[in-house]
């Protein structure tokens, strides 16, 4: 029996992620399909974990098979909405999902977020902090990827936006701060 991607993911978050703490169903219209956001705990000190479940059926409009995790220290009741909203925009957008992508207007989904993190976009790269073999999702014939989101600043999209994503990521890196922190200060 072929599985389908959806059964692939799920076996491979609960092979590095654990169990299930809960899930959230996000739907943008009756004709489509859902994407859920699954919950975990105890996978990074202190931080819960969210992580998409059901992108990958938009993978003609992100340009591939993708789903993506967002761990955080706290704001946790807020962080499934943020992003399923921002995926959706991503969807409706046709915005390729890739290590660099970017998108603002946290704040126009929960301002009260926003406002009391400083956090005003939602980075996508790489992920880190768990095993090399954790981005990638096979198949017979196809591989599927997971990508990691980190909450920035609008000074730090900003930035983002006027060098590029490997310059930030250098900053990021060497400034020495915990990009799961969401309270954490703004590198620029």
């Amino acid at each position: 029996m072929k599985l389908n991607w959806g059964e692939r993911y799920y076996d491979h978050f609960t092979k590095f992620l654990g169990p299930v703490r809960s899930r959230a169903v996000y739907r943008q219209s009756i004709d489509s399909p859902d994407v859920q956001i699954l919950e975990y705990d105890n996978v990074f000190d202190g931080c819960r974990v969210f992580t998409s479940f059901g992108l990958s059926h938009y993978s003609d409009q992100i340009g591939q098979i993708c789903e993506v995790m967002v761990p955080v220290d706290s704001g946790w009741e807020n962080v499934s909405n943020i992003l399923a909203n921002t995926l959706f925009y991503m969807i409706q957008q046709d915005i390729c999902m890739s290590r660099s992508a970017a998108v603002s207007g946290v704040d126009a989904i929960c301002h009260e977020f926003a406002q009391k993190y400083g956090k005003h976009a939602l980075y996508f790269t790489d992920p880190f902090g768990l095993p090399e073999e954790f981005r990638r999702v096979q198949s017979s014939n196809d591989c599927g990827s997971v990508y990691l989101g980190i909450f920035i600043s609008q000074f730090e999209y900003n930035f983002l936006l006027r060098e590029g994503f490997e310059l930030f990521e250098e900053l990021l890196e060497t400034s020495n701060v915990d990009p799961y922190n969401i309270s954490r200060r703004s590198i620029v």
